[in-house]
């Protein structure tokens, strides 16, 4: 995604960005529910490939995978805003958004935990994707509508008169 929005960003083709973001988001979520679909669908082969078949082992990965990936869709999203951030030439916004997925994390990691255990600790990073998702996506979507709609043709100039 990140050359076609910059080539057009750099064109003033900004519908096409549009166009570009919204493919690369809708794949980006249907890959992400797909995967959660499947881990919740199938888990036992899943934990199967990564277990020797411990009953215990497999109970509490059973528990992680409904508790830890259920916003994973989202981790797609917020690679893709702040990917989109860094095309349209806004590193600040880019930089805000990679350092966020990391730095929202560390209170729920730290309170979480106190609170619900170790299921604290399993849902710390959804829910801190969820809150980041709810900042991040208004951004987004305020820029792809902030930028004109209109396709404006580069014209292409010879280098020798």
């Amino acid at each position: 995604m990140q050359p076609q929005a910059s080539f057009y960003h750099g064109a003033k083709q900004h519908s096409y960005i549009t166009k570009v973001v919204k493919i690369a988001a809708t794949v980006i979520i249907v890959s992400g529910l797909s995967w959660t679909l499947l881990l919740n669908l199938f888990p036992h082969f899943f934990i199967g490939l990564f277990s020797q078949g411990e009953p215990e082992i497999s109970a509490k990965a059973m528990t992680g995978i409904q508790l830890h990936l259920f916003a994973m869709c989202l981790d797609g999203f917020i690679a893709l805003a702040s990917v989109f951030f860094m095309s349209i030439n806004q590193p600040t916004k880019a930089i805000m958004t990679s350092m966020g997925n990391m730095l929202i994390q560390i209170p729920f990691l730290y309170f979480l935990p106190k609170m619900m255990g170790v299921e604290g600790v399993w849902l710390a990073m959804p829910i801190s994707n969820l809150v980041l998702f709810m900042i991040v996506a208004p951004l987004v979507w305020r820029e792809l509508k902030k930028s004109p709609t209109t396709v404006v043709t580069a014209e292409v100039k010879p280098l020798i008169a």
